[in-house]
């Protein structure tokens, strides 16, 4: 794993989408050894990450424990592409149609699936295992340096938090100080189910 953030590192390239996206797909994610930097969670039903650089562009590595997902999310500014090392882990995409907030596809990325994340997408991941952990490796250009302003969204409550810089993980927190704001009746959620029936 040295190697990698080294290369990142010392990457002279000009950082977009596409250029990105190449340079991941030239690494070769065999040779990588990954298992003494996997970082537990800190909370229970969390995900556990690492932040192994964050310059040129972000490179992190997060464990995801069965069951685990982030909350639903969007990319404003914000670009990227996901690496699977191990497990399986779902991308559940989401749109805006005037006040609605639909649930309009689920893919699903096994072991050297690579996911891509573009500036404007609203998802979140999940390990839909009930027994299995989830570990990928994440590349984000700009680098998240801090959380805040994210718009999260909560599908039952159908609420919009915007996270504060004191956020660790793009998750629905009840400690105090994790949002700027909290949106309420915020939009009218369809599920997958649903739009599948339309």
């Amino acid at each position: 794993m040295n190697d990698l953030i080294h290369k990142i590192k010392s990457s002279k390239t000009t950082i977009n989408y596409n250029s990105l996206g190449e340079f991941v797909k030239a690494i070769n994610f065999d040779e990588l050894k990954y298992d003494e930097l996997v970082n537990e969670p800190e909370h229970v039903g969390d995900y556990g990450r690492n932040i192994l650089t964050l310059e040129p562009f972000e490179c992190v590595l997060i464990n995801w424990p069965a069951g685990v997902e982030s909350a639903v999310h969007f990319h404003d500014g914000l670009f990227g592409y996901v690496f699977v090392l191990e497990g399986e882990l779902d991308n559940v995409s989401y749109r805006f149609e005037g006040d609605k907030l639909i649930e309009y596809a689920i893919d699903r990325y096994g072991k050297k699936g690579l996911m891509p994340e573009p500036d404007g997408v609203i998802h979140k991941l999940r390990n839909n295992s009930t027994s299995q952990r989830a570990i990928t490796l994440h590349f984000y250009y700009p680098a998240i340096h801090s959380f805040e302003g994210m718009e999260i969204y909560h599908l039952e409550k159908e609420e919009i938090g915007i996270l504060s810089d004191q956020a660790k993980t793009a998750k629905w927190s009840l400690e105090e100080g994790h949002f700027k704001e909290v949106r309420k009746n915020a939009f009218d959620f369809v599920s997958f189910e649903a739009f599948k029936q339309n």
